[in-house]
């Protein structure tokens, strides 16, 4: 097997056993999930407007983080992509005609460091 779901978090539990998944564990907050030496990457299906401080609070345990392209253009998400390359928040390779991006590892980290600095100038 590639994987195994072996955790699903819900703010709603009761949601996520209608699933089905009888070998996971349930939890109906995201730390108890984030804290499960199980637990190696996270799949995130929420809103999307959810998906950086979700992605965020993973990354900063140390689980890898799968989640869906946003509903943009291409080129759009290209530019985006390359800002965040320019700013040596992401790597990236390129493969054919794909490039694929990664975060750089312990780019989270710097980056909590330099927004936490700013606000306390604030």
């Amino acid at each position: 097997d590639l994987f195994a779901v072996t955790a699903l978090y819900d703010v709603a539990p009761e949601r996520a056993q209608l699933l089905g998944l009888p070998q996971a564990t349930i939890y109906g907050d995201l730390e108890g999930l984030l804290d499960s030496p199980e637990v190696d990457c996270v799949a995130i299906s929420a809103p999307v407007h959810t998906h950086v401080q979700l992605a965020r609070q993973c990354l900063l345990q140390g689980k890898d983080v799968l989640l869906e392209k946003p509903a943009i253009s291409q080129p759009t998400l290209s530019h985006h992509m390359r800002v965040l390359v320019d700013a040596r928040l992401v790597e990236c390779r390129k493969e054919g005609k794909w490039m694929y991006y990664s975060l750089r590892r312990g780019a989270m980290e710097e980056l909590s460091g330099i927004i936490e600095a700013y606000l306390a100038c604030l």
